[in-house]
């Protein structure tokens, strides 16, 4: 590809990760459906390969359709994923990205699902209304957020008179204190 392009764009569909093609050596812009490491070639240089799949598209698109309802799924629905593209900046193609980073996965679903949003709703096949006047708001209380509080239950002591790890008290021991007053 290298000979008749100055900087091919390789597609390796190769699945699993040992068995791709990760031959263009800097010269080409490289996405693989599955992840790559980091490639330092002899210069110095060092370029990440970009994973190609559904990763970068399919989380946003789905945030979108269900934070306004969309019913029917059209083509120019998924073409509101171009926010992918804009998102990949000079440094990334310098790096040999064709994606942004799948460390910025969340930013990127969130801009195509407000793309969606926008879209379902200028083209008047969103579900939900009114129209929410705060849009990112509004998609951001879609976005699930695994931060939690504390993961530890409360605990509590036991009474001192019996140990109950041993089990319940004996009959002998309920009645005493029963009837001991």
């Amino acid at each position: 590809m290298a000979s008749f392009n100055e900087r091919p764009i390789i597609f390796a569909l190769s699945n699993p990760t040992s068995t791709g093609e990760q031959s263009y050596m800097g010269h080409g812009i490289f996405a693989s459906g599955s992840p790559f490491k980091k490639v330092t070639l002899a210069d110095g240089c060092t370029f990440h390969p970009g994973q190609g799949n559904n990763a970068c598209v399919i989380l946003g698109v789905a945030l979108g359709i269900i934070t306004c309802g969309v019913r029917h799924i059209s083509d120019n629905i998924f073409l509101t994923a171009q926010a992918v593209a804009d998102m990949v900046t000079e440094e990334h193609l310098a790096e040999g990205r064709l994606y942004p980073p799948l460390g910025s996965i969340r930013e990127v679903s969130f801009k195509i699902a407000m793309k969606i949003v926008d879209y379902a709703y200028e083209h008047g096949i969103a579900a939900w209304y009114p129209e929410p006047k705060d849009k990112e708001a509004f998609v951001l209380s879609h976005v699930y957020n695994s931060d939690y509080d504390s993961f530890t239950l409360d605990s509590y002591t036991w009474p001192k008179e019996h140990d109950y790890l041993s089990g319940p008290p004996s009959f002998s021991v309920v009645a005493s204190k029963l009837f001991s007053a």
